[in-house]
C-alpha cells in the first residue's frame, strides 16, 4: 500500500519498520486536502467507533464520525480497492491527516486485509522459540498479563499487546505485530510462524485443554476485529479461520495471574511439541 498526498506527511519513528521495500504496490492512497467533501448516500452500511460506512453504486465511503468540527474526513473507495481517496476539510483542521498513523486509523484497513487473507486478532503475543503463542480473550481478562509472565519467567519477548495480525502465505500461517496496538502498545513488524493460539479464562487454578475446531471457532470470530455488517469480509474471515484451525492448535486455559500459569501451558506446548 502506498500514499499519495500533496500536504507535508510524515511516518511516525515506531511505523519505519512496517514500511515495505516492494516496488510493487496493491493499493494507492491518495490524500486530497480541499473543502469539496463528497456527498454522502443514503445507505447506511453499518459504523464502529470512529467511522460510519456508506455504499452508493460502485464505491463506498468511510466517513470519520463529525464531531463539533462537522465532517471533516471521508476515504472513497472501491469495494476491490482499486481507486481510493481521502479527503480532508482543510478549513475546518488543518493538518489533521499528516500523519500515516492518523490516516491508518481512518482507513477501511479491515476490509483490505480480509481480501489478502489476513486478519486483526485482539490478542497479546510472545515468541517462543521464533513461533508465536498468542492470547486471547475478552478486555480485561489478562492477555497482557500473561504475555508479561511469560517475559518475567521465560523471557519470551512480548510482540504484541492487543492486536496482532495473522496472514496466510504460501498455505502457512504467520503473525506479525499491527501499526496499532491498543494502550500500551509495542509496534513489531517482526514476522513468525504461528504456533498456537491460547483462549484465556479467569481461575482459581489453572487448567488447559486443546479444543476442537469447532469449539474454538466462536471464541475467536469474537475476538476478531471484523465489519459484521460486511458480509464478503465475514464470509473471507470465516473460511480463513476454519482453514487455520486444520493446521494450528487452539487451547483454553483457566489461568491464575503468575508463574503457575506460564507452567501450566508451557508443559502443555511441549507435549504437543508446538515448542521444544
Amino acid at each position: 500500500m502506498q500514499f499519495q498526498t500533496d500536504a507535508p506527511f510524515d511516518v511516525e519513528e515506531h511505523l519505519f519498520g512496517f514500511q515495505s521495500r516492494s516496488q510493487t504496490t496493491d493499493v494507492t492512497l491518495n490524500i486530497l486536502e480541499t473543502d469539496a467533501m463528497p456527498d454522502l448516500p443514503a445507505h447506511l452500511l453499518g459504523d464502529d467507533l470512529l467511522i460510519n460506512y456508506y455504499e452508493d453504486h460502485n464505491f463506498r465511503y468511510a466517513a470519520a464520525k463529525p464531531g463539533t468540527a462537522g465532517l471533516i474526513v471521508v476515504t472513497v473507495y472501491r469495494p476491490d480497492f482499486s481507486d481510493v481517496t481521502m479527503y480532508v476539510r482543510k478549513s475546518r483542521l488543518p493538518g489533521m491527516i499528516h500523519s500515516l498513523g492518523k490516516a491508518l486509523q481512518l482507513f477501511p484497513i479491515r476490509a483490505l486485509l480480509a481480501q489478502h487473507s489476513a486478519m486483526i486478532l485482539h490478542a497479546s503475543q510472545v515468541v517462543v522459540g521464533g513461533r508465536g503463542i498468542l492470547f486471547t480473550a475478552p478486555s480485561g481478562t489478562g492477555k497482557s498479563t500473561q504475555a508479561r509472565l511469560w517475559n518475567r519467567w521465560t523471557k519470551a519477548p512480548v510482540i504484541c499487546n492487543d492486536r496482532t495480525l495473522l496472514f496466510k502465505d504460501g498455505g502457512c500461517f504467520f503473525t506479525s505485530g499491527f501499526p496499532v496496538d491498543g494502550s500500551d502498545p509495542v509496534y513489531s513488524p517482526l514476522r513468525h510462524d504461528l504456533g498456537a493460539i491460547v483462549v484465556l479464562t479467569q481461575a482459581p487454578e489453572n487448567t488447559i485443554q486443546r479444543l476442537s475446531p469447532f469449539r474454538a471457532l466462536k471464541p475467536l470470530m469474537e475476538q476478531t476485529v471484523c465489519d459484521i455488517w460486511d458480509v464478503p469480509q465475514r464470509e473471507a474471515l470465516l473460511a480463513l479461520w476454519c482453514s487455520l484451525l486444520e493446521h494450528v492448535p487452539v487451547y483454553l486455559l483457566a489461568c491464575t495471574p503468575d508463574q503457575y500459569a506460564v507452567d501450566c501451558l508451557r508443559r502443555q506446548l511441549m507435549e504437543d511439541k508446538v515448542i521444544t
